[in-house]
């Protein structure tokens, strides 16, 4: 099984002709295996030394390098103007997704410039793609769910950031326990049929019917995550209520 890359339009490594008649191919990867770390050095008076500050990971740089193998001159030219679109990432993030045993995916933005050698009298030209994700976290292609309360198993090696989405009618308040991870949020809002609340843990936002209702917050939230393994989830408030996840890892 060959490693197969997508950023938006781009299919690398498939060795599948595209609708211009390329072939793209992958010599390279890099960034996949982990991200950065950042950390501080404290003086500690009195001592020839010094101790080590909380690590924490940094951004994930990658760079994405290979062959794009063209029929014809004109195909070529589509194909540059094919890998700037797909590599225009500066306002809005891109979706890599490479094939693991199954399909994993980070958020992207374009991280310099876009490096194209052509090679072959315009037949064939080498790439380079080099990009940052501001979260380095590799998540699952497909999100995983969980309705009420019950176990959330997070199948990654890495902290996973969830959303809940509650569906009225529902009396309130809106209480989500994470037991396992000994943390709680509660919003003080019923939820009229028909209508939905979104409480984003990464974004940590709470919308009602699309709106801010960060106020409905009752008390300092902590914006517990889904932890590697078997996670206790207890719902109170009514309603239908979703928690949705992408196992994660680092």
């Amino acid at each position: 099984m060959s490693l197969v890359v997508t950023l938006g339009v781009l299919t690398i490594g498939d060795d599948i002709a595209d609708a211009n008649g390329a072939t793209w191919e992958l010599s390279a990867i890099e960034g996949w295996d982990s991200p950065d770390l950042r950390s501080a050095m404290l003086s500690l008076p009195g001592e020839d030394r010094e101790a080590i500050g909380p690590l924490r990971y940094s951004s994930r740089g990658l760079s994405v390098a290979g062959t794009c193998f063209t029929p014809t001159e004109a195909a070529f030219w589509a194909s540059k103007a094919k890998l700037m679109g797909a590599t225009n990432l500066t306002r809005a993030a891109g979706t890599l997704a490479v094939t693991e045993t199954t399909t994993k995916k980070i958020a992207v933005y374009r991280g310099g410039r876009v490096l194209m050698k052509p090679q072959h009298a315009l037949l064939a030209f080498d790439y380079e793609i080099p990009l940052t994700a501001p979260d380095p976290r590799i998540l699952a292609n497909a999100a995983t769910t969980l309705a009420g309360s019950g176990t959330a198993t997070n199948s990654g090696n890495f902290k996973a950031s969830p959303v809940l989405t509650v569906t009225g009618s529902a009396a309130g308040p809106i209480v989500i326990t994470n037991s396992t991870a000994g943390a709680t949020v509660s919003v003080s809002t019923a939820v009229p049929g028909g209508q939905q609340l979104v409480i984003d843990f990464l974004a940590r936002t709470v919308l009602l019917n699309g709106v801010n209702r960060y106020d409905l917050v009752t008390s300092t939230p902590t914006w517990w995550d889904v932890l590697p393994g078997a996670n206790t989830i207890v719902y109170s408030g009514g309603g239908t209520a979703v928690l949705s996840w992408n196992d994660s890892w680092i």
